[in-house]
C-alpha cells in the first residue's frame, strides 16, 4: 500500500516537473515608430515602446502581461507619463485637467478624473498591435502652460509598428 502511493506520488511529482521544465516565458519589446515636423520645418521622431511578458505554459491558454510603456519625442523633453488600457478607448495616454486641455475638435473623453490626452485612431490596444503594423496616434491636448510639446494632431501620427532587437532605446536630440 504505502510502496503504491509512493508511485503515485512520484508519477505525478514527474508530470508537474516535466510541465514546469516545458512552460517559459519571454519578454519582447515592441516600438512603434513615426515622425512629426517641428517649428523650425525640421523632422523629428516619435517612439513609443512598450514591453510584452509571454508565458509558454502546455495546455494553457496564458495570458501576455505588458510592461512598461513610453512615448518619447525627439527634441521634446516633455510627453505624455501616465498610460492606461481601457476597454473602451483602447490604449491611451491619460493627464490631468489642471495642466493640459483638449484642442478645438477634440472628443471630449475621460478615465476618471483624467483627460484622454493620446490614443491609437480607431481606440486600438497595444496587443491589437503586432510587427510590420501600422497605427495613427492622435494627440487631443496641448499643455496650458506653453511648454513646448507634441503637436496636436486629430488625424493622427503614421506610426510603423515592430520589434525590437534591443533593449529600450533612449531618443536624443539631434541639431
Amino acid at each position: 500500500m504505502m510502496t503504491q502511493r509512493f508511485i503515485h506520488f512520484l508519477h505525478n511529482a514527474t508530470l508537474v516537473g516535466t510541465l514546469l521544465l516545458m512552460s517559459a516565458c519571454s519578454t519582447v519589446l515592441y516600438q512603434a515608430n513615426g515622425e512629426y515636423t517641428d517649428e523650425q520645418n525640421r523632422s523629428r521622431r516619435i517612439l513609443v515602446q512598450w514591453e510584452a511578458q509571454k508565458y509558454y505554459i502546455p495546455f494553457v491558454d496564458a495570458d501576455v502581461d505588458y510592461g512598461s510603456t513610453s512615448l518619447q519625442v525627439e527634441c521634446l523633453p516633455d510627453v505624455f507619463l501616465d498610460s492606461r488600457s481601457d476597454a473602451q478607448q483602447g490604449f491611451v495616454f491619460v493627464e490631468l485637467p489642471q495642466d493640459f486641455r483638449l484642442v478645438a475638435g477634440a472628443p471630449e473623453d475621460r478615465i476618471g478624473k483624467f483627460l484622454v490626452c493620446a490614443r491609437f485612431v480607431g481606440n486600438r490596444s497595444i496587443d491589437e498591435l503586432s510587427a510590420a503594423d501600422k497605427a495613427r496616434l492622435q494627440v487631443l491636448c496641448e499643455s496650458k502652460f506653453n511648454i513646448p510639446f507634441l503637436p496636436p494632431s486629430l488625424a493622427g501620427y503614421e506610426l510603423s509598428v515592430g520589434q525590437a532587437d534591443k533593449k529600450e532605446e533612449t531618443l536624443t536630440c539631434r541639431q
